[in-house]
Order: C-alpha cells, then sequence, then structure tokens
C-alpha cells in the first residue's frame, strides 16, 4: 500500500520547468535569453566572458520592458531586472555587444516569481562567440594577413638583393672602366716615355 500511496505522490507532483538563461549570438551582440519564464518577476545574473573579448556595453532586450540595471567589470557582466508583470513568455532580455571572439557563459544566475517573490528553479548557458560575422573561416582569414605579410617580405627581400646586386655590377663596371682608363693611361705614359727616351 506504502508503494502505491508513494507513486501517487511522485504523479501528482506538478511538473516544474526551470528558467533558463541562454546566450545566442546574433552577429552584432549577443542576446541574454530567457527561457520557461513562468511569470518571473526579477533576476540577478552574471555573465563572464574570455580576456579575448571586449564587452562595449549591455543594452535592455528588445521582448523586456521592466527595469533593467547593468554593470561591466572586467571578465564579467552584471545584470540585474525586475517586471512587475512577471515575464510569461521566451524573449531577450539583454543585448551584449562586444568586439573579439572567445567564450560567454552565465557563470550566475538567479530568478524570482513576480507574485510571491519564491525563488525559481535555474539553468544557465555558455556560448563560443567565433567572431563578428563568422562563417566558419575565420581563422582562415588570420591566415590570410599572415600570408600577405610573408608575400610581402619575401618581394622586399627580392627587390633588396636585385638591386644590391645592380649596384653591385654597376659598381663593377665602374671599376672596369677605371681600371681601362687607368690602363690606356699608363699605356699612353710608357708611349710618351718610350718617344722621351728616344
Amino acid at each position: 500500500m506504502k508503494k502505491y500511496f508513494v507513486l501517487l505522490v511522485l504523479f501528482l507532483i506538478p511538473v516544474v520547468n526551470a528558467v533558463s538563461f541562454n546566450l545566442v549570438d546574433k552577429g552584432d551582440y549577443v542576446a541574454l535569453m530567457v527561457n520557461n519564464p513562468e511569470n518571473l518577476g526579477s533576476s540577478d545574473i552574471i555573465v563572464g566572458y574570455d580576456d579575448s573579448l571586449k564587452v562595449e556595453r549591455v543594452e535592455k532586450g528588445s521582448d523586456f520592458g521592466g527595469m533593467f540595471k547593468s554593470n561591466v567589470g572586467e571578465g564579467m557582466v552584471s545584470i540585474v531586472f525586475v517586471d512587475t508583470n512577471g515575464l510569461k513568455k521566451d524573449g531577450e532580455v539583454a543585448k551584449i555587444y562586444y568586439k573579439g571572439y572567445g567564450n560567454m557563459s552565465v557563470i550566475f544566475s538567479d530568478a524570482y516569481d513576480a507574485e510571491n517573490h519564491v525563488e525559481l528553479e535555474v539553468e544557465n548557458g555558455n556560448l563560443e562567440i567565433k567572431g563578428k560575422g563568422y562563417s566558419g573561416e575565420e581563422s582562415k582569414g588570420s591566415w590570410n594577413y599572415i600570408l600577405i605579410i610573408v608575400v610581402v617580405l619575401l618581394a622586399l627581400a627580392v627587390v633588396y638583393f636585385v638591386l644590391r646586386k645592380y649596384r653591385g655590377s654597376k659598381d663593377s663596371v665602374k671599376e672596369e672602366k677605371d681600371s681601362k682608363k687607368k690602363e690606356e693611361k699608363g699605356k699612353e705614359e710608357n708611349k710618351g716615355k718610350k718617344k722621351s727616351k728616344k
């Protein structure tokens, strides 16, 4: 009998969906999205990010109409929002504008119901940002710059050696002309000496 009673109690317990905060890269910014808000009235959220990312500013999301406050610190963003009517549907709570690439994740969040201020169960998400306009070729792009630099350096080296050789050949031609002139002068002086001896 105990067994059936436990099963009946478990069956009657309502299934509670956890509120979740996820990050979605929208290209120009990262959207902090809320899923399963279930009358969400307020929340404190901390988003952490790698040193390779630079957060420029944080704005209220397009799907949120309540009070909103954010603070950008080194390696993290603190976001606090309150909606006295309670969020009822999934949506964008905040826009995090950034530069660079790396990892960004929701490292802390709490959520409270709008009516009775009961703490809600929360799940957090993370995001790997590959860079603005990422199309799977971000690392290839950086290699393109390196390849261009190497080609330019090789071209400069070739020009340097060609000019050096040209100058060297020009100098050797000049030396050859000078030596021919000296030789001719020497022959003329020798002829002049021979004539004067006669």
